[in-house]
């Protein structure tokens, strides 16, 4: 609820003129946002705008995919780690758990068996050893460099 200006403090915040600094929470939110963008954009035809499903083939618009973590969890030390987030969509990113079994083939694939497993390997490491907590100042600095990698800078 917002005083009304007769019940203002000389001095609040309401009144200095400062900017509020963005919470840790909101900041995280947006570079997600723009970081899911980055990485359907990444892996979809820049002419039609489609991109296909990394563990069922399906063929969509990238701003029907989402963007699956190979590792779940989404914990902060992998939260933006591209080796492992690709293009999903909706019935394998939440309905099928990540479709893990077919995501790890995708892997093998894609970076080759041995470069596959290592990277799976190592992100599960990191999601369970590792303990990462975002600065202000490192998560706009993430979302600045995502924007202008998508062209939305």
């Amino acid at each position: 609820m917002r005083k009304s200006p007769l019940k203002r403090k000389a001095g609040s915040k309401e009144t200095s003129g400062r900017k509020k600094k963005p919470s840790i929470s909101s900041l995280k939110k947006k570079c997600w946002k723009v970081f899911s963008l980055y990485i359907r954009r990444k892996y979809a035809d820049p002419i039609t705008g489609h991109a296909s499903c990394v563990t069922c083939g399906v063929s969509k618009h990238y701003k029907e995919l989402q963007a699956g973590h190979i590792v779940p969890g989404r914990g902060n030390s992998i939260l933006f780690d591209e080796r492992g987030v690709f293009p999903q969509c909706y019935a394998c990113n939440c309905c099928n758990h990540g479709a893990i079994h077919e995501y790890i083939d995708f892997m093998k694939k894609h970076y080759g068996e041995e470069k596959g497993r290592e990277i799976i390997e190592d992100l599960r490491d990191k999601s369970r050893n590792e303990r990462k907590s975002f600065t202000v100042e490192e998560l706009e600095w993430l979302i600045r460099d995502y924007q202008i990698r998508t062209g939305n800078a």
